[in-house]
């Protein structure tokens, strides 16, 4: 399967809601030396001998949210190691969609694959016609902003930089304030910064995950803390406990 052309066909591997990232690939296995060895994990808590069967050119096909949870880019460079190189879901967490992008993955949105596909099935993605065809049916997808679409057939944001600067398109341009950096200038007074500067900034508000609030709370009581600064400032996302559901499978909800 080619999957850089402008229509390609891969075998289909079918997931239900809220595939999470650390469904994707778990934590524990980030650690490793080499990607050779975090690949064969990959999918392990929902369906733990899917890595083996993965072969290039396979296509994912699943419901909302794919990729939500944590922002490990890890989850994109695991589908990429196993030789899946294009997604098609109802929705895409959304720092999960910037990773695969610059991963080189391609993302497409169709809301109604996944409630008629087969696992197993060949699907046909058209890009230049913004179609889909699996078993018979024909689904419409839309166009893909062309920054992205040149990002994603370079192979990735690194690749297709690297590519500009071979080019010359990049050369002689200085860079200006990052935003991060911007941020901090308006917190501070309008005071330059730059990379290495150490800086004392009041955030806005705190966010912190569901997996480390209680492990915060507790290393805060070893501290001697008994309260936080502002509690009005203080968020909580729910993500890496959300339920990835796949349809007929008990061990999803167990896995989430």
């Amino acid at each position: 399967t080619e999957t850089r052309s402008l229509t390609f066909e891969g075998r289909c591997w079918k997931f239900g809601d809220d595939i999470d990232t650390d469904i994707i690939i778990p934590t524990q296995h980030l650690n490793y030396e080499t990607m050779d060895e975090i690949k064969t994990h990959a999918f392990e808590p929902l369906r733990p001998d899917l890595a083996a069967k993965l072969r290039e050119g396979d296509l994912i096909v699943a419901g909302s949210n794919f990729g939500c949870g944590s922002s490990r880019e890890q989850a994109a460079e695991v589908l990429v190691a196993n030789g899946v190189h294009c997604v098609i879901a109802k929705s895409f967490a959304r720092i999960f969609f910037r990773n695969a992008i610059n991963n080189g993955i391609l993302l497409l949105e169709c809301q109604d694959l996944a409630d008629h596909v087969k696992e197993g099935d060949i699907i046909q993605v058209d890009l230049d016609n913004q179609k889909i065809t699996a078993d018979g049916k024909t689904y419409a997808i839309p166009a893909i902003p062309e920054n992205l679409y040149h990002i994603i057939m370079d192979g990735g944001l690194v690749k297709s930089i690297m590519k500009k600067v071979e080019k010359g398109l990049l050369g002689g341009r200085k860079m200006g304030h990052t935003l991060a950096e911007k941020i901090i200038m308006k917190h501070i007074g309008g005071k330059d910064v730059k990379p290495g500067d150490l800086v004392v900034v009041e955030p806005d508000c705190v966010v912190v995950h569901d997996i480390y609030t209680a492990f915060l709370r507790d290393k805060m009581k070893k501290m001697g803390l008994t309260k936080v600064w502002n509690t009005d400032k203080i968020v909580i996302m729910h993500d890496h406990l959300m339920p990835a559901c796949l349809e007929g499978d008990p061990r999803s909800l167990e896995a989430g």
